[in-house]
Order: C-alpha cells, then sequence, then structure tokens
C-alpha cells in the first residue's frame, strides 16, 4: 500500500494562532473554526486505509452466539406491505438486492411451558432455527404465496429465547422478511430492532480504499461541514480555447467520513476483486469548516 504525505496548506488561527481559522467574529456566542489541507491523489496507488472483507459467521445459529457485533436490520417497507403479516415491517440488510443471503437473529424471555410460535414470510427461501434447534425451512426456490407459521412451545426455555432466520432472496430482487412471534405476551414484530448479516453478497464499504486528512480536533458528533475542490485543470480542456486553464468544480459523490480528529475520502471501490477510482486523479483541497461548542 502506498500512503501519500498529507500537507496542511492553511491552519491559522486568528485571534490565538492556533490551528484553524476563526470565520466568525471573536465576540460570537458558536465562532466557526476553518481548516484546510491539500493533497495530491491518485486512486489506483496512493491510499491510507482499505477496508477489509467481514468474515463469515460461525455458529450464528446456536444458543447464546454473541451477535452483539452484527448490524440493526433495514426496513424495506411499512406494516401495510408486509406480506399478510399486519403490524410487522420487511426487513433485510443494508444493499438488499445485492446481498440474496442474510442471517437474522432475534431474542425474547418467555417461560417454559409457554405456548410460542412464529409466522414468516421470506421471499424466497428461509431456515429457521429456534435457542439453536434446526425448526423447519422452505428451499422450494419459489417466492411463496403465504405465510406459514411454526410451532415453537416444544423448545422454549426459562429466560432468554433465541430465534436464528436465514433467508434466500431471488437474484436482482431486494430480499424481504417479514415476522410476528406470538405467545403469552406482547407480539414481537420484525422491525429495525432485529440483528442481521450477510451470509453472500458484499457491504459496500468491503475493500474500499480511502485517503485520511489529520483534523485536529473534531469528533464524530461535531458540527462539521466539509467541502472538496479539485485545484489542478482537466488536461484536456486545454484542447478548447474556452476553457484552457479553466478546472471543473463538480466533485458530487464525494463520500466523506469524519472520526475522532480524521476526515476520511473514499478514492476506490471493490468489485469481484477489482478496485474501480472514485475520483479522477488530481489535486484536491478540503476545507472543514468546525462550530466550536
Amino acid at each position: 500500500m502506498k500512503v501519500g504525505n498529507i500537507a496542511v496548506a492553511v491552519a491559522v488561527v486568528v485571534a490565538s494562532a492556533s490551528a484553524g481559522y476563526r470565520l466568525k467574529a471573536t465576540t460570537a456566542a458558536n465562532p466557526v473554526v476553518r481548516q484546510q489541507f491539500v493533497r495530491a491523489i491518485d486512486p489506483s496507488s496512493d491510499f491510507d486505509l482499505e477496508i477489509p472483507h467481514l468474515p463469515p459467521p460461525t455458529g450464528w445459529t446456536d444458543f447464546g452466539y454473541d451477535d452483539s457485533e452484527w448490524c440493526q436490520a433495514d426496513n424495506n417497507g411499512g406494516p401495510g406491505d408486509s406480506a399478510g403479516i399486519p403490524g410487522s415491517l420487511q426487513i433485510w440488510s443494508a444493499d438488499c438486492i445485492k446481498i440474496p443471503r442474510c442471517a437474522f437473529r432475534r431474542s425474547f424471555s418467555a417461560n417454559e411451558g409457554d405456548t410460542v410460535s412464529i409466522t414468516l414470510f421470506v421471499a424466497m427461501d428461509h431456515a429457521l432455527y429456534f435457542n439453536g434447534q434446526f425448526v423447519g425451512q422452505d428451499n422450494s426456490g419459489s417466492i411463496p404465496c403465504c405465510p406459514v407459521t411454526y410451532d415453537l412451545s416444544a423448545l422454549v426455555q426459562d429466560g432468554a429465547n433465541e430465534i436464528a432466520i436465514e433467508g434466500t432472496a431471488p437474484q436482482s430482487v431486494c430480499g424481504r422478511l417479514a415476522a410476528r412471534v406470538d405467545g403469552p405476551f406482547d407480539s414481537i414484530f420484525s422491525d429495525s430492532s432485529w440483528k442481521t448479516h450477510p451470509l453472500q453478497g458484499r457491504l459496500t464499504v468491503e475493500g474500499s480504499r480511502w485517503v485520511v486528512f489529520n483534523v485536529p480536533g473534531i469528533t464524530k458528533s461535531s458540527q462539521v461541514t466539509t467541502q472538496w475542490t479539485r485545484i489542478d485543470p482537466v488536461p484536456c480542456w486545454s484542447l478548447f480555447d474556452e476553457l484552457r486553464n479553466a478546472r471543473d468544480l463538480r466533485l458530487q459523490n464525494m463520500e466523506t467520513v469524519v472520526r475522532q480528529n480524521q476526515v476520511l475520502l473514499r478514492v476506490a471501490n471493490e468489485v469481484d476483486g477489482i478496485h474501480y477510482a472514485q475520483i479522477p486523479a488530481g489535486t484536491y483541497r478540503l476545507i472543514v469548516d468546525t462550530i466550536q461548542p
């Protein structure tokens, strides 16, 4: 990995000579500090950070599996769209079209001897586990017409009980799971509180490459505005007298992430092992305006 050097172009505070430039009067209740950075970036070779691929989870259907690092499910439809299970939301993982197989988990409290059932609608196939035991599946490979209900009563235990579901979606179609758990308690519906993890397909950030700008004094919760400007002119424009020595300021889709004392810019994405540049090579100026508390 080639790591480029980060050059600070402007970082001056008018009042105190510490990092930043006050855009408002010093008497303002919430002054703004401006910091500027300039860097030449070639996405094909110049990056500071590459996001690794997530390993597939092992033992995720077991009782007691730690899913604390899993993401919360994304809602893909309202209660009226949930395939005949009123009150439930259609859920899946992020980038549902690109993730044809997805794992889901949900825990709840019950007492041994309780009558408990779960009603599912999954487009297209599913396999259901409860407290680490296989309960049932549908692997017909066709979108179901109706929800299916499973009786979980024989496997209910005192205290924590855990549902694990593997869902499979058709190719090029957004995956959908709707569910309702019924028992001597308020019904539990599928929603964003369920945990999810992709089993097949990729998260958009996996394999992505980023350049990192060290920006003192900011956190992920800071009130921050970032501006990107490409400094150097577009080479081919020199063929036209009207545009010679001009530069293109259109910098939409510059994906930027803020974390402690740093701003990250995504420069490349990976698709099937190939990295594709997200921005053209050139020299860029980053302007960071931070509202001080």
